[in-house]
């Protein structure tokens, strides 16, 4: 009875501890990512401040109203939230992007710089949280392998973002890589988490969420990166020609044919040559990955 009740006190001082300490180090890390490209302590420091600010209560409002069947319409337990909580982490990353786009519409700095900068530092903190929940429900029930799965996608994922930034990007494919992918990595762990239990209707409303949030970073992507929507048409109409043009020929030239047999036959040599060849690049990757990782926390110069 000690113990259960021990647990009971420790559990939820643990839970905050285990956020608080996520939402930390992800602002310690972004800290460390503007003043490496030469922004100043004040700026960086409002951009914070207004960015919490405006995520803060667009994730209360997106919380609640994900919960409207529980909650409904009373601004009473909107206020309370200590009693009723309800908070959405998309809703506050909107609220953040759209507070700061606001904050810096008359100023000479991109909003998608910041978001540049903060994606790296918020794939951290959720893999903080993810990691430490996962063996945290050791003392509840066991360890929850769901979360310690997530956490070892969060970790990949921090992974390929360091690499990735150290090759020119346009402003705003860091933002956009992390609102198209993220969203579908959660629909997938809430998909699983649900597997084989009722599914309500707040859940639908989340993966409606991830879907918007995914087609909005899908979206920016195509207008950040400059794309032409008639070119890229014809670019797929010409790659769709060219492979049924290939297929008419293989099936009329005894050449072709012969060609398209031999490479059959070899596949599994190529294809063995290719797992291995991917391999060593995926340890070299993470190889550097992990030193930058290192200079990330400041340990590596």
């Amino acid at each position: 009875m000690i113990n259960l009740n021990m647990n009971q006190l420790l559990l939820p001082v643990a839970y905050i501890f285990i956020f608080t300490l996520s939402i930390f180090v992800a602002l310690f890390l972004f800290w460390r990512a503007c003043r490496h490209e030469l922004f100043d302590n004040e700026q960086i420091f409002d951009v914070v401040l207004i960015g919490v600010f405006g995520g803060l209560v667009l994730g209360r409002i997106v919380g609640f109203l994900l919960n409207f069947n529980v909650y409904g319409l009373s601004i009473y337990k909107f206020l309370f939230f200590h009693v009723y909580p309800a908070f959405n982490f998309w809703g506050f990353i909107i609220g953040a992007f759209l507070s700061i786009a606001i904050f810096l519409r008359h100023k000479r700095t991109n909003v998608w710089a910041f978001c540049d900068l903060a994606v790296a530092p918020i794939v951290f903190g959720l893999l903080a949280e993810s990691l430490l929940l996962g063996l945290l429900g050791y003392f509840k029930s066991g360890l929850d392998y769901r979360l310690l799965v997530l956490s070892a996608i969060y970790f990949l994922s921090f992974f390929i973002l360091k690499r990735l930034a150290t090759q020119k990007r346009h402003i705003g494919f860091f933002a956009c890589l992390f609102f198209v992918f993220t969203p579908i990595i959660n629909a997938v762990y809430l998909l699983v988490s649900k597997w084989g239990s009722h599914v309500s209707v707040s859940d639908l409303y989340q993966l409606a969420l991830f879907v918007g949030v995914s087609s909005f970073g899908m979206l920016a992507w195509y207008r950040l990166a400059k794309r032409k929507y008639k070119a890229d048409v014809r670019l797929i109409f010409g790659f769709v020609l060219l492979r049924l043009l290939g297929m008419l020929r293989v099936v009329k030239s005894p050449d072709e044919a012969g060609r398209v047999s031999r490479t059959v036959i070899f596949s599994p040599y190529s294809i063995l040559r290719g797992f291995l060849l991917l391999l060593k690049s995926l340890i070299r990757e993470i190889k550097l990955g992990i030193l930058e990782f290192f200079y990330v926390l400041g340990i590596r110069r």
